[in-house]
């Protein structure tokens, strides 16, 4: 699969595929939209409910950048957080030695080359505060945690991948979730919408980050 590093709007960069015509980030900025969908509407929305270890999985390891952000987040408010990265086609040495992410984060967050360096399989413990655990295959696969309490849901977009936004996934995602667990997403669509719903969460529209309107937030309620 082609891929190709590219700069989006606000300066920092993101991965083009060109042959499913898809951008791992926003085009109106990477660093904008990680910061807005995943930090402010995801593990910022869970802070006054805070535990004394936090279970993070994301759905699309990616370029890494939400789980730096993540680690930045722990750090600074000092919170444990034990982090899952899933994702089926990780970045080969050439790629992600091209990332710059680091001159955009607070000093002392975990690297873009630490992270990718990281095996898989195998809990890794940056700090007192975050560990992350690397899985390399299809989510349909992976076995995920249990009682998670936050899914940061970066999967490619509907229409590249349309089984990942269906209520089966979403399903399997609620069971695994603990009671007031979160799920946050860059995508606003409809169908998506009616999918977390009948799947038994409680799903809502928030303002998107720059370029993008909307934006979906669903929690699993408590029984």
């Amino acid at each position: 699969m082609e891929r190709n590093i590219v700069i989006t709007a606000d300066g920092s960069q993101s991965i083009q595929v060109p042959s499913l015509n898809i951008m791992y980030h926003s085009k109106h900025g990477a660093l904008q939209e990680s910061m807005h969908v995943f930090i402010q509407h995801g593990v910022q929305a869970l802070l006054p409910f805070q535990k004394p270890c936090m279970v993070a999985v994301e759905m699309g390891f990616g370029t890494g950048l939400n789980c730096q952000l993540l680690h930045a987040f722990a750090t600074q408010h000092k919170i444990k957080i034990r982090y899952t990265g899933i994702e089926a086609y990780p970045l080969a040495p050439a790629e992600w030695q091209q990332l710059a992410y680091d001159a955009l984060l607070p000093q002392g967050t975990v690297t873009s080359q630490q992270l990718h360096a990281l095996p898989a399989d195998i809990w890794c413990e940056i700090d007192e505060y975050f560990a992350v655990y690397k899985i390399h295959q299809p989510l349909q696969e992976a076995d995920l945690p249990t009682e998670i309490d936050l899914v940061l849901y970066d999967a490619f977009a509907p229409a590249a991948q349309p089984f990942l936004w269906e209520q089966p996934i979403f399903e399997r995602w609620y069971s695994q979730m603990a009671q007031g667990g979160l799920l946050t997403t860059y995508c606003s669509k409809g169908d998506v919408r009616r999918a977390l719903l009948a799947a038994g969460f409680i799903a809502k529209k928030l303002p998107g980050p720059p370029g993008k309107r909307e934006m979906l937030q669903a929690f699993k309620p408590y029984i």
